[in-house]
């Protein structure tokens, strides 16, 4: 008498997709409901499930936890398909779909259970499988329909968004201390809390830490770590400006920050460890390098026979990486590098042609990024993508060098303007470092005994050569 074999039930790896969870949308506790509904009535057994939320079907598959998962499962024999409520939540991509149909077949093929069932299922269509001709042209037809879907779609979103940022309505969530945003999308400054929002990054332009910042403004029913509010003092949005991706809108809204206040703040550092009790000025500036070896020069002394104490600047490399050590009496340097600030200062000051450069550059820039935000729209529906790439490429090119060259002008300038010449003098030691700090980018000292007027070569920040 034969022996009876009762077949081993299928076990099925569950997938479900939603691409946008914060529509309060019940899509995933639907899609989980027809598949344990289907598994029981089919007598399989659901194995695993994983939950892709907030996830587009057109991601790669490295890039889709659940279904790279799933196939994983299928590859290593715990699971025998991978099932899917629909369609389109499976895939929207022709690659993706034809990898994982190719590597599932191949894992059931090479255990030879083919004919236990196919290795993927979509509830609303079946199985998707590329067996056969009439299955392959199936799945291709469908996964070229879902495909079409996302990607029509994601055009017209696009559209919408750079249409978005040109009108100054940032899309997605807005949430910014001193803004709030209308029902209209567009942007206004919150009278309430922008007040706080200037405090805030006048506090820090002045020297103050993060946690006497979060402390005011805790005291002013505003709590912030000290991460946000580091992200808050980095946000160009206080200069008015809308960055979305390679979108840029530098008129957006209202600014609550001079740009000249924003720049203080970016200038601004938090001391680390010990601070220096030297009283030179360029003690740790950093700004000092041995003409030998361009290695940073520190701050020492040294002690004369009649026990005279001179504060020096020396090269710290050791001898087999300089073999001639800069060494200089310190206090003619401190001097002379101040004058060359002053100096500066007072060139900055001078030059009103420059302000006039900057804005030129920045409206180089306003007209690069209106002609590639225009391209877009222009572009979009055209049937040549690579022609258009190509051209949309060469315009995006030519944006990021206008805004480029408009930040590095911008940055060059605007930081020196927050100091006057005649008030460097009689300022403070740290207020003098920062100028210093701005202005001068690298000082090169010659090794030798020389005077230091003739072994100095300054470097205006910016110009000076890479070390």
């Amino acid at each position: 008498m034969a022996e009876v074999v009762k077949a081993k039930s299928r076990r099925a790896f569950a997938v479900i997709r939603q691409s946008r969870t914060s529509d309060g949308s019940l899509s995933p506790d639907e899609q989980r409901a027809r598949i344990e509904e289907w598994c029981a009535r089919e007598g399989i057994r659901l194995v695993q499930s994983i939950e892709e939320l907030d996830v587009s079907g057109r991601r790669p598959l490295d890039k889709r936890p659940g279904l790279r998962e799933g196939v994983a499962w299928v590859e290593d024999d715990r699971a025998d398909l991978i099932v899917v409520a629909y369609f389109d939540r499976l895939v929207r991509s022709l690659k993706v779909q034809a990898e994982v149909l190719e590597r599932v077949e191949l894992a059931l093929k090479r255990r030879k259970r083919k004919s236990e069932g196919e290795g993927v299922v979509a509830l609303d269509v079946g199985a998707v499988s590329n067996a056969t001709a009439a299955q392959w042209l199936s799945a291709s037809m469908l996964g070229m329909v879902a495909e079409y879907w996302a990607r029509s779609t994601g055009e017209r979103v696009w559209s919408a968004v750079v249409k978005c940022v040109e009108d100054g309505r940032p899309p997605g969530d807005f949430r910014k201390l001193g803004y709030r945003k209308l029902a209209d999308g567009t942007v206004e400054v919150d009278e309430a809390t922008a007040e706080l929002v200037l405090d805030a990054f006048t506090m820090r332009a002045d020297g103050a830490t993060f946690a006497s910042i979060a402390a005011h403004l805790r005291a002013n029913g505003v709590h912030m770590t000290t991460s946000m509010l580091a992200r808050m003092l980095t946000s160009r949005a206080y200069l008015g400006e809308l960055h979305f991706g390679e979108l840029v809108n530098l008129h957006a809204w209202p600014a609550i920050v001079s740009r000249e206040l924003f720049d203080r703040v970016q200038a601004a550092r938090a001391p680390r460890g010990r601070h220096s009790k030297s009283p030179l000025l360029l003690a740790r500036l950093g700004v000092l390098r041995c003409g030998t070896c361009s290695s940073r020069m520190s701050a020492g002394k040294v002690t004369a026979s009649g026990g005279r104490v001179h504060p020096l600047y020396r090269c710290q490399a050791p001898s087999h990486v300089c073999n001639r050590s800069a060494c200089i009496e310190a206090t003619r340097v401190d001097e002379l590098v101040l004058q060359a600030t002053e100096r500066l200062l007072r060139e900055v000051e001078g030059r009103d042609a420059m302000q006039g450069e900057v804005d030129a550059a920045r409206l180089r820039a306003e007209d690069a990024q209106s002609a590639f935000s225009r391209a877009v729209r222009a572009f979009d529906g055209l049937d040549d993508e690579e022609d258009v790439a190509e051209r949309l490429r060469a315009l995006k090119a030519a944006r990021d060098l206008a805004v480029a060259e408009h930040h590095e002008l911008r940055d060059t300038v605007a930081p020196l303007e927050t100091f006057r010449a005649d008030d460097l003098p009689g300022a403070e030691v740290v207020d003098k470092r920062r100028a210093i700090r701005l202005a001068i980018g690298r000082v090169d000292v010659a090794p030798g005994r020389g005077a230091a007027d003739d072994r100095l070569t300054v470097w205006p920040r910016g110009s000076e050569p890479s070390a």
